[in-house]
């Protein structure tokens, strides 16, 4: 009987439908946009009273029959389905009008506001369900309905959901915690305004495009301060909006995280402030797209074996790859749904791998032209003035080009990119000594010879009581020379081991000397005069035991030892003067001698830190967890890009300022940008960093206090990439 009564149930609403629709479309005649629409229960139709709820532009509420047509006058809609004990759990678009069948229903309970509360003039509540979408199903627009009187009390799904007070101008004034409705029951709500020393953080974020499917579009969202990233207390992913809050942040600067396949929050620093609700209101902007076009091989250009791939990175490096595919020369390919940030685009040919930037920050799409240059270069390794067999490598960031010469030191190697190169070269009769290194600038096919020189230096590192050989000590040798383009300095760094330690050649000029080791007193730093006539050396370095040291605990976060943490410290040329070692338990013994001294400690998992060195009981040092990567594009005044010349880094860490090699230390880089303008500092903490870039500066100069007033300083939380200008133009 009960399956009868809804068959006819269902005959007598299309009907209805059928002779309204007639009538409708006679007496609105020309007005195009108005739409009828019916709203019926999924099969089968539940036996109970059943009402269609259509609300139009967001203000005006409709309610009819369950298959009752509904005239609406054509504006945006939105509809669902209640009984007395069950509604739809997120709202479907009903703009086109039409017949439209509901998903099934879910439990409901009712709302009641708080017996002891009042409205406002102009004031109004508005309910969001946080209901969740089902796995695989799909996304409904979001479930909210507004409160402006006591009567009659709303229904909304059963679960939880939050209730807004929004003011006379629209903005958010108060906003409960989560509400727990019961199915079935009354539930009493009011949304609390915050505490004098509270705030909360209310993110609706609009989708530029409707979603589909929960399984294709996760999204997830994170604020993040200088605590580090902080989930929502409340969150539901709709199909039309992204909803979050926040109740325990306590800092007046956040930055909101989106983690999308397909979208990015173009505005995503919000300034919160206490005893309010922060509502930050933004759409959703879909990724851009990277177009890469890649030219045709020149008719000179040798033919290339093998497969080409192109590889979209974060400049970073931190991440996986945003995509890799195989290419063709001539062809071009676009990448869809990228990273709006600084991106790196890798073509590898053979070993040889061409970079390009791609700076995607404004979220607009962009192209990147990779053309296909071949440079050869090549040339003779001489040991000194004979001809010497050798081994080539040109580093790379991924990998080397390796090339061997022939027995007369004669090589050849084909480059694709005009950049500078550091090319390291190993003779094939002293493969035990370090490379010799060279910076060099190519931008054209040409003949480059390599002189290694002929001298061969050592280091006997021992213990000066018992004259054994101390392995793994730190040798740091400077190498300072001058030729016809200018003067010029190269560092390079060796750990000791067994009777005598080969150094690196050094080109005729002066070398300086620093030798380190765990336990023992610093040597005092070794000069050396590097002519033509020096063939073999070996420079005595005897070590005595440190007589009076302190032990320094450097723990990370949770008290964890910081086993690995390095510490240094340096002098006032910007030279490093003692740097240790943590070891498995996370402690380093610092020598005495440094009592009143800065040490600066790093640790790949810490924020790096500048404390000033007490000796004396053990000391226990925590380090905070470190900030995200902070990737920033030096520009000239007039933002242009500042070219393949290096600009120096100057950073302040606690007020303390770090140039040369010991900012290059803290920040886990080069300590200058890269070859197209971008320098990416690590293990910083989070809070604003101040920091500077010059070209052709002396140290005097950065320590004389000159320049400090063209600082920047960066705000934390720091957007996915900053500028920053050239400071001496």
């Amino acid at each position: 009987m009960l399956l009868a009564n809804k068959r006819l149930l269902t005959r007598h609403y299309r009907r209805h439908l059928i002779a309204l629709a007639v009538i409708a479309g006679w007496s609105i005649g020309a007005g195009a946009r108005a739409a009828t629409v019916t709203l019926l229960p999924q099969r089968p139709i539940p036996p109970v009273p059943c009402e269609a709820h259509v609300l139009e532009d967001g203000a005006t509420e409709q309610v009819a029959h369950c298959g009752q047509p509904i005239l609406t006058a054509g504006k945006h809609a939105v509809g669902w389905i209640e009984t007395p004990t069950a509604i739809t759990p997120f709202l479907t678009d009903v703009t086109g009008g039409g017949e439209i069948e509901i998903r099934p229903l879910v439990p409901s309970g009712a709302i009641e506001l708080s017996p002891g509360d009042a409205l406002g003039p102009g004031e109004r509540i508005r309910l969001v369900s946080l209901h969740p979408p089902q796995a695989n199903s799909a996304l409904r627009p979001l479930f909210q309905r507004e409160v402006t009187s006591r009567e009659p009390p709303l229904h909304m799904p059963a679960g939880r959901a939050i209730a807004l007070l929004i003011g006379r101008g629209g903005n958010v004034i108060g906003a409960s915690r989560p509400i727990e409705i019961i199915a079935g029951a009354k539930t009493v709500a009011w949304p609390a305004k915050p505490k004098q020393n509270g705030s909360v953080l209310v993110a609706w974020l609009k989708r530029g495009l409707a979603a589909e499917r929960l399984d294709q579009d996760r999204v997830t969202i994170a604020a993040i301060d200088s605590r580090g990233s902080h989930s929502p207390d409340a969150f539901v992913n709709a199909s039309d909006a992204i909803f979050a809050v926040w109740y325990t942040l306590t800092e007046t600067r956040d930055r909101l995280a989106i983690d999308s396949r397909e979208w990015r929050l173009a505005r995503d620093v919000a300034t919160l402030a206490p005893g309010t609700v922060t509502l930050v209101q933004e759409t959703l902007q879909p990724l851009p797209k990277l177009t890469v076009v890649i030219s045709a091989l020149p008719e000179r250009a040798l033919r290339i074996d093998g497969k080409m791939l192109l590889t979209i990175a974060p400049v970073e490096g931190e991440t996986a790859p945003v995509r890799s595919l195989s290419v063709e020369p001539g062809k071009s390919y676009t990448i869809d749904s990228v990273p709006a940030s600084i991106l790196t685009v890798e073509l590898q040919i053979g070993e040889f791998t061409i970079e390009r930037p791609a700076d995607l920050t404004s979220g607009a799409d962009a192209t990147v032209a990779i053309p296909l240059e071949p440079i050869v270069v090549a040339g003779t390794v001489y040991k000194g003035d004979e001809p010497a067999r050798a081994q080539v490598r040109v580093q790379q960031k991924v990998g080397a080009l390796v090339v061997d010469t022939d027995d007369r030191g004669s090589y050849e190697l084909t480059l694709w990119q005009k950049r500078r190169y550091i090319i390291d070269t190993t003779l094939a009769e002293r493969p035990d000594m370090p490379p010799f290194s060279q910076n060099v600038s190519i931008s054209a096919p040409q003949t480059l010879d390599i002189h290694v020189p002929a001298n061969v230096l050592s280091a006997h590192v021992y213990d000066a009581d018992s004259g054994k050989p101390i392995d793994g000590a730190r040798i740091a040798i400077m190498n300072r020379w001058t030729d016809e383009t200018g003067s010029h300095s190269a560092a390079s760094t060796v750990l000791s081991k067994g009777e005598l330690t080969t150094l690196p050649p050094q080109r005729v000029g002066m070398s300086q000397i620093n030798v380190h080791a765990e336990g023992y007193s610093e040597f005092p730093p070794m000069s050396l005069t590097i002519d033509e006539n020096l063939r073999n050396r070996a420079v005595e370095v005897p070590l005595k035991k440190a007589g009076h040291v302190t032990h320094v605990q450097i723990n990370l976060e949770g008290d964890r030892p910081a086993a690995g943490a390095e510490m240094a410290a340096w002098n006032a040329t910007g030279d490093f003067a003692w740097l240790g070692t943590a070891d498995d338990a996370g402690q380093i013994a610092v020598p005495d001698q440094f009592a009143g001294h800065q040490l600066l400690i790093r640790h790949p998992m810490g924020a790096s830190l500048v404390v000033l060195f007490s000796p004396g009981d053990p000391v226990t040092i925590p380090l905070a967890p470190p900030a995200p990567s902070l990737v920033v594009r030096v520009v000239h005044r007039d933002q242009s890009r500042i070219g393949t010349t290096a600009a120096q880094l100057t950073i302040w860490f606690g007020g303390v300022r770090l140039s040369g090699a010991v900012a290059a230390f803290a920040t886990w880089s080069m300590g200058a940008t890269s070859g197209d303008g971008v320098w990416i500092g690590k293990g910083l903490p989070r809070e604003s960093v101040r920091i500077l870039f010059t070209r052709l500066v002396s140290i005097e100069q950065i320590s004389s206090n000159s320049l400090d007033g063209l600082a920047t300083t960066i705000p934390y939380p720091w957007s996915s990439s900053a500028s920053v200008v050239l400071a001496n133009e």
